[in-house]
């Protein structure tokens, strides 16, 4: 099974303090993570009345979409999840799903703020996506939206798969369908030379 996350406002419930903690974790030196915070922080916003900007506030969390580093620090925050899957598939906690059989289990693939999740359809599978997602929302102070979540099954029995919905709660998807406007799916082609 395939599960697609929607995270709500993404960008606009990034925790700074969390944020600045990750890059220290991840590696970047204090001078660099003091730099990313006076660019992060230092943001004012006004509204326009009439086409006139008005008054002026700060903002107290988030990454700004549209700003060139946004992506990048976005990408920092969800390297939190993709190593947190990685690190329970390699435990056994989760089994994810393997293409071939010769190569490792493909759990989590992640495009800015689209995230996929891949595994066994299996209830242990999808019990074990929930906690890991609680505990993720939790602290990092996103929100998943299990409502505009889709879930993709492949030769799944029909009893297994409302089971594993009512765990998840979230929509069944069908195929063939799109991402980003490409197919999801790819019909061969073979080639002519």
């Amino acid at each position: 099974m395939a599960f697609k996350l929607d995270i709500s406002k993404a960008y606009d419930k990034v925790n700074w303090d969390l944020l600045f903690k990750v890059l220290l974790k991840l590696g970047f030196n204090q001078k660099m993570v003091s730099m990313i915070r006076e660019c992060v922080t230092t943001v004012q916003f006004s509204v326009l009345i009439n086409g006139t900007p008005r008054g002026c506030f700060k903002a107290e969390k988030g990454i700004r979409q549209g700003d060139p580093l946004s992506p990048y620090l976005f990408i920092m925050i969800a390297e939190v999840l993709s190593r947190n899957v990685t690190h329970l598939v390699s435990n056994g906690r989760l089994q994810g799903f393997k293409v071939a059989s010769t190569l490792p289990p493909s759990n989590i693939q992640q495009f800015m703020d689209d995230t996929f999740l891949f595994g066994k359809s299996s209830v242990m599978e999808a019990k074990g996506w929930k906690i890991l997602l609680a505990n993720y929302a939790k602290a990092l102070e996103q929100c998943i939206n299990y409502e505009k979540s889709n879930l993709f099954f492949f030769n799944t029995p029909n009893e297994l798969q409302l089971r594993i919905l009512s765990i998840l709660r979230c929509k069944m998807a069908t195929l063939p369908g799109t991402y980003l406007g490409l197919p999801l799916i790819v019909k061969e082609v073979t080639p002519t030379f």
